[in-house]
């Protein structure tokens, strides 16, 4: 029997901070020099290296900012450097170093691993050259440490902090549109990835030392800090840490600290209805943009019972590359490493949950922006954005979204109809989960045009009856109506224990009528909104 762990619930990408200073030197000394015993509450009795996920150690472990533990203000220094290794231990492997990008076309962005800023990239998306001032290098740093001779103190009246840059986020995955495509679309997947990083005080990246590890932010004319240009006292790395300044190691300049993971991501594309104006790439839709994607996120965090940090929001640029307009796009991942389906459970009702999110911009408390009774809850680094209820609310009143989630007419008789985002496979994949114990798959339009025999639809309804032990049943017109080639494709699933029917209702099931699932108490049915997605 397989089996699997899952990520979700465990920490995953988790770095340390080494705080180990000569103060905690001087109090071992003594205590080996002395019989008296301490006392219990001393901070240096039990003190093991503080930690955290990769993508809050970027933000509260990033060098030159300071961390209050224990009472003491701890000020980091720098980055372990031998990337393949713990803290403390002594080999050295040859550092990696990634190059992060963004297309000034289409506005699409990514990582390339293992890359050097000389190498010529292409956007994956639009394929035009990647410009070199868009591409920052990237490091990974396997821990953070403070040095070993700065003292801490107990000050944090002063206490300072790198800015926390927002993620970038890519998903090229499926693009499925709203109920009137005239509103917008989605687009969704499993394999999106998430870039999170720290660009320095100054948005200009880091310099760092190449031989100990000693990182500082570049300065906002983009040079180099001076204790870096000359021989300064090293904090780690093959040279171990010392009292004198004698590393004059290769500073590497511009560089950013960060890492990505692949998980679920769910982007939200919005246009006007009437003008075909899509959330533009303004300061005012920008904000929008973001408004939403919070609101959005709290809903479904209602929805699931879950707390609304599990899920990452984000609003980036676009470019519609058929129009050339620029666009704003509503951006929510799942903060788990790998996904937790948070995100794309809002697909099985987008129009349910997007009608919600419109809701959310309307406070109980009536207040001027944002506040704890309507978007700034428990994240509080959401907190820090400009949010702006009023200017979504007014976005939406104006663009006739409301209005674009009713379904067509040719669904309005069929009673509990809703839109549902999904795919065929994943649709069916998500009621399997939740009981299914047959499916009836019904093959429509013109047969000269299914595609039987194409190796996908054949692994797919072999996989839900011998992996999943459900009956399957292929509903297909009467034979006369089939060419011989479609019938020989089909001869194999019947030998493998695929039923095959006739619709002997036929004349009362919706042309449009797709797949069914069936359960113990229950049938669910999928439509399709055009005879094309009815073909195999």
């Amino acid at each position: 029997m397989r089996t699997f762990l899952p990520s979700y619930g465990f920490p995953t990408n988790v770095v340390t901070l080494n705080t180990y200073n000569i103060e905690q030197f001087i109090h071992e000394r003594d205590q080996k020099n002395t019989s008296k015993q301490s006392r219990e509450d001393n901070i240096f009795m039990f003190k093991e290296l503080p930690s955290r996920g990769m993508a809050m150690a970027l933000k509260e472990y990033a060098p030159g900012s300071q961390v209050v533990i224990d009472g003491r203000v701890h000020r980091v220094a720098g980055i372990s450097l031998n990337w393949h290794r713990p803290t403390g231990t002594s080999a050295n492997e040859e550092q990696k170093f990634d190059i992060a990008w963004r297309c000034k076309t289409c506005g699409s962005n990514g990582v390339e691993e293992h890359a050097y800023s000389s190498e010529s990239l292409n956007c994956f998306k639009c394929q035009n050259i990647i410009e070199e001032s868009t591409k920052k290098i990237v490091l990974r740093p396997t821990g953070f440490v403070t040095d070993f001779f700065e003292s801490t103190t107990n000050d944090i009246s002063t206490q300072s902090f790198i800015r926390v840059e927002q993620p970038l986020i890519q998903v090229d995955g499926e693009v499925v549109c709203l109920p009137n495509p005239l509103s917008g679309l989605i687009r969704f997947g499993h394999q999106g990835h998430v870039f999170h990083h720290s660009s320095g005080n100054h948005q200009n990246g880091f310099a760092v030392c190449m031989s100990c590890g000693r990182t500082e932010s570049m300065l906002t004319n983009n040079s180099a800090p001076k204790l870096l240009t000359e021989p300064h006292r090293p904090v780690g790395g093959i040279k171990g840490s010392h009292k004198a300044k004698d590393c004059n190691g290769f500073i590497k300049n511009n560089v950013y600290l960060g890492f990505s993971i692949q998980t679920d991501v769910l982007e939200l594309y919005l246009r006007e209805i009437h003008t075909g104006n899509w959330l533009s790439d303004s300061d005012e839709h920008q904000t929008i943009a973001f408004t939403l994607a919070v609101a959005l996120r709290e809903v479904i965090a209602e929805h699931l019972g879950i707390v609304s940090t599990e899920i990452g929001v984000s609003a980036r640029l676009d470019r519609d590359i058929v129009t050339g307009q620029k666009r704003s796009v509503i951006q929510l991942f799942d903060q788990a490493s790998g996904g937790a389906g948070f995100v794309l459970a809002a697909l099985e009702k987008i129009p349910t949950f997007i009608e919600r999110m419109i809701n959310k911009l309307t406070c109980p408390a009536g207040c001027d922006s944002v506040c704890s009774h309507c978007l700034a809850g428990q994240d509080s680094q959401i907190e820090r954005h400009e949010l702006n209820r009023h200017s979504a609310l007014a976005w939406i009143n104006k663009s006739g979204l409301m209005k674009s989630l009713l379904l067509p007419d040719a669904f309005s008789e069929i009673p509990q109809i809703h839109y549902s985002a999904m795919g065929v496979k994943q649709w069916v994949n998500s009621h399997i989960q939740r009981g299914a114990s047959s499916i009836s798959i019904f093959l429509q339009g013109d047969s000269e045009s299914w595609q039987v025999d194409a190796t996908e639809f054949r692994n797919q309804v072999l996989n839900w009856h011998t992996q999943h032990k459900l009956d399957v049943v292929l509903v297909i017109p009467s034979q006369s109506e089939m060419s011989t080639e479609v019938t020989t494709a089909l001869l194999p699933l019947a030998k493998l224990g695929i039923i095959f029917s006739e619709p002997s209702l036929a004349h009362s099931l919706p042309s449009n009528l797709a797949v069914q699932v069936h359960y113990a108490d229950k049938t669910c049915s999928l439509f399709g909104d055009h005879l094309n997605c009815l073909e195999p």
